[in-house]
Formats: C-alpha cells, sequence, structure tokens
C-alpha cells in the first residue's frame, strides 16, 4: 500500500510522522520541565527553612554565651550598685532573648517537619535554670566582698 502512493504523499505522511514526534517529545520535555521546576522549588524552599531553623538556633546559642558572660559579669563587679544592675538587666535580657530564639527554633522544626521536641526540652530546662540563677541573685549582697562566691555556690 505505501508503494502506491506518490512521492509527495510519502513526504506528506514522513513529515507529519515528524512533527507528531517532535510534539510529542517537545510535549514530554516541558512536562519534565515543569516537574523538574516544581521539585526546584520546594527544594529552593526546603533550603530556606533549614538555613532559618539553623539561624535561630545558632542565635540561641549565642545569646545563651552573652547570658553567662553577664553573670560572670555579676559576680564580678555586682559589688558596685551600678554594675550590678546594668549586668542583671542585661542578664534578664540575654535569657528573653534565648527563649525567643529557641521558639522560633521551634516553629521551624514544625515547619519543616521536625519534631521539636528538642528545642522545646532545651527552652524548659533553660527557664528552670534562669528560676534558679534569678533566685541565687536575689541573695547577692553588694556589702559583702565574697557575695559573688557565695551566689555562684548556690547554682
Amino acid at each position: 500500500m505505501f508503494n502506491k502512493l506518490t512521492i509527495r504523499s510519502k513526504l506528506t505522511a514522513l513529515a507529519l510522522v515528524a512533527t507528531i514526534v517532535i510534539a510529542a517529545l517537545g510535549g514530554g520535555t516541558f512536562l519534565l520541565q515543569s516537574t523538574l521546576a516544581r521539585e526546584t522549588s520546594l527544594a529552593i524552599e526546603s533550603g530556606r527553612n533549614s538555613t532559618a531553623l539553623i539561624a535561630n538556633a545558632r542565635a540561641a546559642h549565642v545569646n545563651f554565651q552573652r547570658q553567662v558572660q553577664e553573670w560572670k559579669n555579676i559576680l564580678i563587679r555586682g559589688n558596685d550598685k551600678a554594675l550590678f544592675d546594668k549586668h542583671a538587666k542585661a542578664f534578664r535580657e540575654r535569657a528573653d532573648e534565648v527563649q525567643k530564639d529557641l521558639a522560633k527554633t521551634e516553629q521551624q522544626m514544625s515547619a519543616i517537619g521536625m519534631a521539636p521536641g528538642a528545642a522545646g526540652q532545651v527552652r524548659k530546662d533553660h527557664e528552670a535554670m534562669l528560676k534558679k540563677y534569678l533566685d541565687a541573685l536575689a541573695t547577692f549582697d553588694s556589702q559583702d566582698p565574697e557575695s559573688g562566691k557565695k551566689v555562684d555556690l548556690l547554682v
């Protein structure tokens, strides 16, 4: 049957088949590209969420280190009322920052599908520790040169 067709008909059929093949390949490529773009977008979003999580956890760590430094400053310089007030205030502010950063870390963990239990436990432990430190700090006697050592032993 194909032998009875004219050359023009054969070329037209060949062009039609080639067009169909090219269209099918183009459609498949378009679908593949769409899927790849969607997957890339999800990967980028996941990377952003992970980066935010790490940044929040790191901020909590840095603020905790600064809180520890303020505690040391209270113990060393606390016999001067102005310095005691300055460092006690900074100690509480750093504690608030740690709590905020840990809360953000918990939220980020939930957002990316991680169990936020570890961050929540750290936040609770930090709250309990803060209470102990503030209770000990309430006993600080600026008239006693050994008060810093005594307060430090209470925690």
